[in-house]
């Protein structure tokens, strides 16, 4: 890897409030920073680097079955980001918009990505 002047780790729920109906889609779930290729990333800890937007663990409504939670790893000059304005659509008042407008706005790149399924139990 080339130098960075940091990393960004998001998390994002496309399928906000369901998969049928992402209305509020997408949903941001955290967006936490830290200088070059350091990124600790033990959740456990709950130290990872500077919280732009708090972590909001996932949590999806009851009768909406799996939704996505996405992880991305951002590559860029951090040390000057704009939170988004509202968690829905990331701020962009648009359906199905989100983390890369956000992404694009702010000049970072994608460098990886992991997601995992989540539902609430009461189905």
């Amino acid at each position: 890897m080339g130098e960075t002047t940091g990393l960004t780790v998001v998390l994002t729920d496309p399928d906000a409030p369901s998969r049928e109906d992402p209305k509020w889609g997408e949903m941001c779930h955290w967006i936490a920073i830290t200088s070059g290729y350091a990124f600790n990333l033990e959740l456990s800890s709950g130290e990872v680097g500077t919280d732009i937007i708090e972590y909001k663990p996932p949590g999806p409504p009851p009768k909406t079955g799996y939704h996505r939670y996405v992880f991305l790893l951002l590559e860029g000059d951090n040390s000057n980001l704009t939170a988004p304005e509202d968690r829905r659509h990331w701020g962009t008042g648009k359906k199905g918009h989100g983390v890369r407008d956000w992404a694009q706005k702010e000049s970072l790149q994608v460098i990886g990505a992991n997601f995992f399924y989540e539902e609430n139990k009461k189905q």
